[in-house]
C-alpha cells in the first residue's frame, strides 16, 4: 500500500540494511519538518518503532552551529553527557 502525506508533515522512519547487512536507521525529513526545526520545534520519535531496538526516544534538532544545537538540548530539558563535536571541516 503506498504511503501518502498530502500535508508534507510526516517524518519518514524506517529500518533497512546497508553494506554487509549492517542496520541503517532512516529518518526522512520533509520541507515542512525542516521549517519546524528551523523554528525551534524539535522532532521526537520513539526508538523502538519500525523494528529499531533503542529503548528511548530519538530527538532531532536544528541549529546554525553546534553550540546552538547544544543550547536547544538544554532548553528542551535534556541532561547531556559530554558532547563530542567533530573537528572543523569533518562532515561526520
Amino acid at each position: 500500500m503506498p504511503l501518502t502525506d498530502p500535508a508534507g508533515s510526516a517524518m519518514i522512519r524506517a529500518l533497512a540494511h546497508g553494506h554487509g547487512g549492517r542496520p541503517v536507521m532512516i529518518l526522512g525529513l520533509t520541507a515542512e519538518n525542516v521549517r519546524r526545526l528551523q523554528a525551534g520545534q524539535p522532532i521526537m520519535a520513539k526508538g523502538n518503532e519500525h523494528g529499531m531496538d533503542f529503548p528511548g526516544d530519538v530527538m532531532i534538532l536544528h541549529g546554525e552551529t553546534g553550540d546552538d544545537i547544544i543550547k536547544s538540548f538544554r532548553d528542551a530539558g535534556v541532561q547531556l553527557p559530554e558532547v563530542k563535536m567533530p573537528p572543523p571541516g569533518d562532515p561526520k
